[in-house]
């Protein structure tokens, strides 16, 4: 994937160099967008941070993302901060704010995930999100790993990034997650 400013020059870029892959765009762009961009299913929107956008404008963009078929990616619960901010705005946990909203009903992605509960995952099971887990960027942030055993045990689909670095090992990241959540799971 690449995350462009414009669609169309992602999607150039794409076509130029022959690759497979879709265009990472910012959620603030979506009015931006013309029919072009759709062509080929190659768009996805990108939602930096719920609390960006108020009530009326996270509305539009799920009404938005409802009549393209559009994927998201949403970063969500990456500190303890963001997730009081958000249960104080909403009155709601994190994961039922994108439910109410109806984003985990289309083809939903979730970014970070540090700092929800146990109900939380167990409500995200429920639907087909993907959950992206990134062992680099959280160890850059200094939040440690993720406990996977959770993910696991409440069977949510997760997948690895690379965390913005193009040379990294998925592979020995894998492993790296692995380990550590067994370390987890031992001391207790």
């Amino acid at each position: 994937y690449l995350k462009v400013p414009i669609a169309s020059i992602g999607r150039e870029a794409l076509e130029m160099f022959k690759m497979g892959g879709k265009v990472i765009i910012s959620a603030k762009q979506k009015e931006d967008l013309t029919t072009n961009d759709f062509v080929g299913d190659r768009v996805i929107l990108y939602i930096e941070d719920l609390l960006d956008y108020k009530e009326g404008a996270l509305s539009d963009i799920a009404d938005f993302l409802g009549r393209t078929d559009m994927p998201v990616i949403i970063n969500l619960g990456r500190t303890l901060e963001e997730v009081g901010k958000l249960v104080n705005r909403y009155g709601k946990s994190p994961v039922e704010v994108l439910e109410d909203f109806g984003y985990l009903d289309r083809e939903c992605y979730v970014y970070g995930l540090n700092f929800i509960d146990k109900d939380d995952q167990k409500l995200l099971s429920s639907y087909n999100a993907n959950i992206i887990f990134s062992p680099r960027s959280d160890g850059e942030e200094g939040r440690g790993a993720i406990n996977l055993y959770n993910f696991i045990y409440n069977r949510l689909k997760f997948v690895f990034s690379s965390g913005k670095c193009y040379n990294i090992d998925m592979l020995a990241e894998g492993k790296l997650a692995r380990i550590n959540t067994n370390n987890l799971m031992y001391e207790k």
